[in-house]
């Protein structure tokens, strides 16, 4: 099976590529940024001939993070909303599947530009799926992910930070008060996700959650870490950092791709702290 992946440098699609594409099973090819447009990625200015020679695509190209969007708000409809649009459009007249990794923040659109992107990128599939072309897009809304290769390079997330200042000798920074609840999710357990995504390639044209349905405020997060001095963390005003809870609901990975996450944050932290 030939597939052909999105942002195949970035933190999912390095991954993805690493877990499976040495079984001789499946055949990756990465599309990312371009000579000529090294700021635009390559999905778009895919064309019908591009992607019609693959079995599937996963999208994975997308300007990432609250943060970025809110910085740079045009930069991500160019690589967000338009680029998903010229990717869903070719691959749906060739009859090609896609799979789209959308956010749980998605349920709450108006929490952040990049949820309202999301939101909006979701909508699209939809409406491709609608239309009388024959390709499916699948929509698999992840929880926070986290471990696996190039992890603590590439990501700006709470336990990055948390691992990096607990092994450098420094306070745990929260933000807020600590209240925030998130469904941590394995990167293994996303690339497992996907690669069942084009395995089973269910009917159904909803966004399907991916996580493991476990709530883990940051205040709990912090408390995974061994206390070895008394200033153990820390709190820092509080900065936008989209919904306050975002749990995934698994019923529906469960039913249709026979997917539940296997791996845990407490397992994760105890390997990667010194």
């Amino acid at each position: 099976m030939r597939i052909l992946i999105t942002g195949g440098q970035g933190y999912i699609g390095e991954n993805l590529q690493l877990r499976y594409g040495n079984n001789g099973k499946y055949w990756f090819d990465s599309c990312d940024y371009g000579v000529v447009h090294p700021d635009l990625p390559l999905a778009h200015q895919l064309s019908f001939d591009d992607i019609v020679q693959y079995d599937a695509v996963v999208h994975l190209a997308a300007l990432s993070g609250i943060i970025a969007c809110e910085k740079e708000p045009m930069k991500a409809v160019q690589e967000n909303i338009l680029t998903a649009m010229n990717v869903f459009a070719h691959a749906s007249k060739a009859g090609i599947p896609v799979v789209f990794t959308s956010s749980q923040a998605a349920k709450e659109p108006t929490s952040s530009k990049y949820a309202y992107m999301k939101w909006i990128i979701e909508q699209i599939a939809g409406y491709y799926n609608q239309s009388h072309y024959e390709g499916m897009n699948y929509v698999i809304r992840l929880s926070n992910v986290y471990g696996g290769h190039k992890y603590l390079d590439k990501k700006q997330t709470c336990v990055k930070q948390f691992i990096k200042s607990y092994n450098a000798g420094e306070p745990l920074e929260i933000h807020g008060d600590g209240k925030q609840t998130r469904d941590f999710l394995h990167v293994y357990d996303v690339c497992e996700a996907i690669m069942k995504v084009i395995t089973f390639r269910p009917m159904q044209k909803d966004p399907i959650d991916i996580g493991t349905g476990i709530q883990t405020s940051i205040m709990e997060v912090q408390e995974m870490f061994p206390r070895v001095k008394n200033h153990h963390y820390k709190f820092e005003k509080t900065r936008s950092a989209g919904t306050s809870s975002s749990i995934a609901n698994t019923s529906m990975a469960k039913e249709l791709l026979h997917f539940v996450a296997k791996r845990r944050l407490n397992d994760y932290i105890k390997e990667m702290i010194s």
